[in-house]
């Protein structure tokens, strides 16, 4: 999992005044915190890694040392109290991984985390979009800047013409969790592979394939078809990690490479 980290840090007094032993457990903590930043107390893995031993008491005072980084959650947890504004500087409700941090935040009863509505069922009326459009595309569209799908992105007669930069950065903000590039190279390949298949709007038939996509990783993150707008979780949805994206884009690279490989025989 890759996150931000901040390299300001070596130029606060705070960090420069702690010995190297707390450097590397604020180091640790920043690393293996979950996606709302979150950890559950675990002192000896901590001691394990570092080869060091640490206490709660004096662990929490030399890191809480004239500002409050720490708070301890009432089930016990650790929450990094400058965590959210540092990483999701804008947290909102238009991607995957900021709803499920949404979620967490809201699980585990953090001052401030707001309620978090979700997209899933097709034609559902629990859709939180405010248009009248059915489905997820549908109301992520409209949710991209308060507007409707902008004119000049309408209708594409040819793969050709749909295939252009300027769609392509919209549907990116459309569908910030999709690799729009790979998946362009992927409906290329397969519209030359079936090459009986003819559509009159290129760009409803992009458009449905990410979001078909999207869907896909929408529902790696924990999430049901089924589920009400507002909901609680016994457990959180886990995002897809680095390890698992990668493999899921390597996998769709080697069918485009074989279906291409397939062509030239």
């Amino acid at each position: 999992m890759k996150r931000f980290t901040d390299t300001e840090k070596w130029r606060n007094p705070w960090f420069r005044k702690l010995s190297l032993k707390y450097k590397l457990f604020w180091i640790f903590l920043c690393d293996n915190c979950d996606n709302a930043g979150i950890w559950e107390e675990d002192l000896e893995t901590v001691s394990y890694f570092l080869k060091e031993d640490f206490k709660k008491e004096e662990t929490l005072s030399e890191i809480n040392n004239g500002k409050e980084r720490i708070k301890i959650l009432g089930n016990g947890k650790w929450f990094i109290a400058d965590f959210i504004p540092f990483q999701y500087p804008n947290l909102g409700n238009k991607s995957n991984l900021h709803r499920n941090v949404s979620l967490l935040l809201k699980k585990y009863g953090v001052e401030g985390s707001r309620k978090v509505k979700v997209r899933l069922k097709e034609g559902s009326k629990n859709l939180t979009s405010k248009g009248k459009g059915k489905g997820i595309s549908k109301g992520k569209e409209e949710d991209y800047k308060g507007k409707q799908i902008p004119s000049k992105f309408g209708t594409y007669k040819t793969f050709k013409e749909a295939n252009n930069p300027d769609f392509k950065q919209y549907l990116q903000k459309v569908y910030p969790e999709v690799n729009i590039k790979l998946e362009f190279v992927a409906m290329e390949t397969w519209l030359a592979t079936n090459s009986n298949k003819r559509y009159k709007n290129y760009g409803k038939f992009c458009r449905g394939w990410i979001d078909r996509t999207n869907k896909r990783i929408y529902q790696s993150f924990g999430f049901t078809r089924e589920v009400e707008p507002e909901i609680t979780y016994e457990q959180p949805p886990v995002a897809m990690t680095e390890e698992e994206r990668k493999r899921v884009q390597e996998e769709l690279a080697n069918k485009v490479k074989e279906i291409s490989e397939r062509r030239k025989l």
